[in-house]
């Protein structure tokens, strides 16, 4: 019995790598989408809380934000106690802090 592979000519087996690569490419992209759907999502969360007034740190975390030396602490803080926030919106939230 011959091995399947073998039934293919030298010019077919390209097909394999290049349908390898689209579909990594696509597993990419939706990973990516994902990810920047989750930061606008974090982002309307965040603006909403702003308009209804309210603040959108703990008070733990406006403690370490009010340090300077403690502001790395902060952020990380503000980021364990919302899941799916990037550094960047973190960051923004204890520089803008009130």
């Amino acid at each position: 019995m011959t091995p399947l592979l073998a039934i293919f000519g030298i010019g077919d087996h390209m097909i394999f790598p290049i349908i390898f690569v689209l579909l990594l490419t696509s597993a990419i992209t939706a990973v990516r989408q994902q990810s920047k759907i989750s930061q606008l999502e974090h982002q309307l969360h965040t603006l909403f809380k702003q308009r209804k007034g309210e603040n959108p740190l703990s008070p733990e975390v406006e403690l370490l934000a009010k340090d300077p030396k403690q502001k790395v602490a902060a952020i990380k803080l503000h980021r364990d106690q919302n899941p799916g926030m990037s550094i960047a919106d973190a960051k923004w939230d204890i520089e803008n802090l009130a």
